[in-house]
């Protein structure tokens, strides 16, 4: 088998603030075929957080989807960020750099998020 390593590092370039009086509270959801895993809220972090938190799913598909959140205290939470990597699917891949989203935020941002990706057999 397979398996799928992902260090999420940081986002950046995300909007400062959630609301008129609120700063934004990101958190990076991720998902990999039906594997999916999300890292901690970043209180009141504004438009970059570091997050340096990792993942190991079993690798069943290719496309790592990749949303950042603001999270809501009284609402759904709210959507900041998104975007698909393809992954390469060989023994010894590895791949570690910033990789652009799209802003979902309507702000006319320019969001990354930067990982780390491995991908390991067995």
């Amino acid at each position: 088998m397979r398996y799928l390593y992902i260090s999420v590092i940081e986002v950046d370039g995300l909007p400062e603030t959630a609301s008129f009086w609120s700063s934004t509270d990101p958190y990076c959801r991720i998902k990999c075929g039906t594997e999916q895993g999300s890292t901690s809220v970043k209180k009141r972090a504004g438009g970059r957080a570091i997050f340096h938190e990792s993942f190991n799913f079993p690798m069943r598909a290719t496309d790592l989807e990749i949303e950042i959140l603001d999270k809501a205290t009284l609402s759904s939470d709210k959507v900041l960020a998104n975007g698909v990597v393809t992954i390469r699917a060989r023994d010894g891949y590895c791949f570690m750099g910033p990789i652009p989203l799209r802003d979902a935020s309507g702000d006319g941002l320019n969001p990354n998020v930067t990982l780390a990706i491995s991908v390991h057999d067995q």
